[in-house]
Protein backbone atom coordinates (compact mmCIF):
# COMPACT_ATOMS: atom_id res chain seq x y z
CA UNK A 1 0.00 0.00 0.00
CA UNK A 2 1.38 3.43 -0.70
CA UNK A 3 -0.06 6.11 1.25
CA UNK A 4 0.26 8.91 -0.69
CA UNK A 5 -3.11 11.41 -2.16
CA UNK A 6 -2.45 13.21 -4.73
CA UNK A 7 -4.35 15.56 -6.86
CA UNK A 8 -3.07 16.54 -10.20
CA UNK A 9 -4.35 17.45 -13.87
CA UNK A 10 -3.27 13.99 -15.30
CA UNK A 11 -0.03 14.24 -14.93
CA UNK A 12 0.59 10.16 -14.42
CA UNK A 13 3.62 8.16 -14.57
CA UNK A 14 4.46 4.47 -15.14
CA UNK A 15 2.32 2.04 -16.96
CA UNK A 16 -0.41 0.51 -14.79
CA UNK A 17 -3.29 2.74 -14.06
CA UNK A 18 -6.64 1.89 -12.01
CA UNK A 19 -9.73 3.85 -13.22
CA UNK A 20 -13.35 4.71 -11.70
CA UNK A 21 -16.57 4.30 -13.39
CA UNK A 22 -16.21 8.23 -14.69
CA UNK A 23 -13.29 8.46 -16.11
CA UNK A 24 -14.62 5.42 -18.00
CA UNK A 25 -17.48 7.13 -18.86
CA UNK A 26 -15.63 10.47 -20.01
CA UNK A 27 -13.41 7.99 -21.99
CA UNK A 28 -16.46 6.51 -23.71
CA UNK A 29 -17.52 10.18 -24.07
CA UNK A 30 -14.71 11.24 -26.43
CA UNK A 31 -12.95 13.38 -24.05
CA UNK A 32 -9.54 14.04 -25.17
CA UNK A 33 -7.98 15.27 -22.27
CA UNK A 34 -8.91 11.26 -20.57
CA UNK A 35 -8.05 9.82 -23.54
CA UNK A 36 -4.45 10.98 -23.59
CA UNK A 37 -4.05 9.96 -20.19
CA UNK A 38 -5.49 6.61 -20.55
CA UNK A 39 -3.31 5.89 -23.42
CA UNK A 40 -0.28 3.42 -23.68
CA UNK A 41 -1.44 2.73 -20.39
CA UNK A 42 -2.19 -0.72 -18.98
CA UNK A 43 -5.97 -0.05 -17.68
CA UNK A 44 -7.23 -1.71 -14.48
CA UNK A 45 -10.60 -1.22 -12.94
CA UNK A 46 -13.12 -2.85 -10.55
CA UNK A 47 -15.97 -5.27 -11.76
CA UNK A 48 -18.10 -2.49 -10.07
CA UNK A 49 -16.85 0.30 -12.54
CA UNK A 50 -18.24 -2.57 -15.10
CA UNK A 51 -21.15 -2.72 -13.92
CA UNK A 52 -22.09 0.74 -13.52
CA UNK A 53 -21.18 1.97 -17.10
CA UNK A 54 -23.26 -1.34 -18.37
CA UNK A 55 -26.20 -0.73 -16.27
CA UNK A 56 -27.24 2.25 -16.75
CA UNK A 57 -30.76 3.47 -17.89
CA UNK A 58 -30.10 5.64 -20.77
CA UNK A 59 -27.45 3.41 -22.22
CA UNK A 60 -28.58 2.72 -25.73
CA UNK A 61 -27.63 -0.22 -27.63
CA UNK A 62 -24.80 1.19 -29.34
CA UNK A 63 -22.98 2.52 -26.50
CA UNK A 64 -23.52 -0.36 -24.82
CA UNK A 65 -21.98 -2.28 -27.88
CA UNK A 66 -19.07 0.05 -27.25
CA UNK A 67 -18.25 -0.27 -23.65
CA UNK A 68 -18.29 -3.51 -23.55
CA UNK A 69 -15.69 -3.73 -26.65
CA UNK A 70 -13.63 -1.11 -24.91
CA UNK A 71 -13.96 -2.35 -21.17
CA UNK A 72 -12.84 -6.16 -22.72
CA UNK A 73 -9.68 -4.17 -22.96
CA UNK A 74 -8.96 -3.83 -19.52
CA UNK A 75 -7.64 -6.07 -16.26
CA UNK A 76 -10.84 -6.34 -14.25
CA UNK A 77 -10.41 -6.93 -10.76
CA UNK A 78 -12.70 -9.29 -9.21
CA UNK A 79 -13.89 -9.28 -5.41
CA UNK A 80 -11.41 -11.62 -3.87
CA UNK A 81 -10.47 -12.25 -0.07
CA UNK A 82 -8.14 -9.13 0.04
CA UNK A 83 -9.98 -6.68 -1.22
CA UNK A 84 -13.48 -7.86 0.45
CA UNK A 85 -10.75 -6.74 3.70
CA UNK A 86 -9.67 -4.09 2.79
CA UNK A 87 -13.54 -2.89 1.40
CA UNK A 88 -14.46 -3.26 5.56
CA UNK A 89 -11.25 -1.67 6.47
CA UNK A 90 -12.69 1.24 4.42
CA UNK A 91 -15.78 1.46 4.76
CA UNK A 92 -15.25 1.27 8.83
CA UNK A 93 -13.10 3.87 8.61
CA UNK A 94 -13.99 6.74 6.06
CA UNK A 95 -18.41 5.60 6.15
CA UNK A 96 -18.04 5.57 2.46
CA UNK A 97 -20.86 4.01 0.05
CA UNK A 98 -20.33 0.38 -0.21
CA UNK A 99 -19.42 0.48 -4.20
CA UNK A 100 -16.63 3.36 -3.51
CA UNK A 101 -15.26 1.15 -0.71
CA UNK A 102 -14.62 -1.90 -3.33
CA UNK A 103 -13.28 0.08 -5.94
CA UNK A 104 -10.60 2.04 -3.52
CA UNK A 105 -9.99 -1.69 -2.14
CA UNK A 106 -9.33 -3.02 -5.69
CA UNK A 107 -6.90 -0.30 -5.96
CA UNK A 108 -5.10 -0.65 -2.96
CA UNK A 109 -4.74 -4.40 -3.41
CA UNK A 110 -2.92 -3.78 -6.81
CA UNK A 111 -0.43 -0.90 -5.46
CA UNK A 112 -1.32 0.65 -8.13
CA UNK A 113 -2.26 4.49 -9.30
CA UNK A 114 -6.37 5.47 -8.73
CA UNK A 115 -7.42 7.88 -11.41
CA UNK A 116 -11.35 9.46 -10.52
CA UNK A 117 -13.17 12.58 -11.19
CA UNK A 118 -14.72 11.87 -7.62
CA UNK A 119 -13.74 13.84 -4.55
CA UNK A 120 -14.91 11.54 -2.61
CA UNK A 121 -12.11 9.39 -2.80
CA UNK A 122 -9.73 12.07 -1.26
CA UNK A 123 -9.98 11.01 2.16
CA UNK A 124 -8.45 7.56 1.76
CA UNK A 125 -4.84 7.59 2.30
CA UNK A 126 -4.17 4.05 1.89
CA UNK A 127 -4.82 4.45 -1.56
CA UNK A 128 -2.58 6.61 -4.58
CA UNK A 129 -5.44 8.59 -5.51
CA UNK A 130 -5.04 10.57 -8.41
CA UNK A 131 -8.19 13.48 -8.33
CA UNK A 132 -8.81 15.18 -12.19
CA UNK A 133 -10.75 18.07 -12.76
CA UNK A 134 -12.90 18.22 -15.53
Amino acid sequence: MTDSNTKSKFAMNGNNLFVDTNILIYFLEGREEVAETLAAKDLYTSVICEIEPLSHKKLTVDNYNTATKFLAFLNISGLTSAIKEFTIQLRRKYKIKLPDAIIAASAISLNIPFLTADKDFSPIKESNTVIIEL
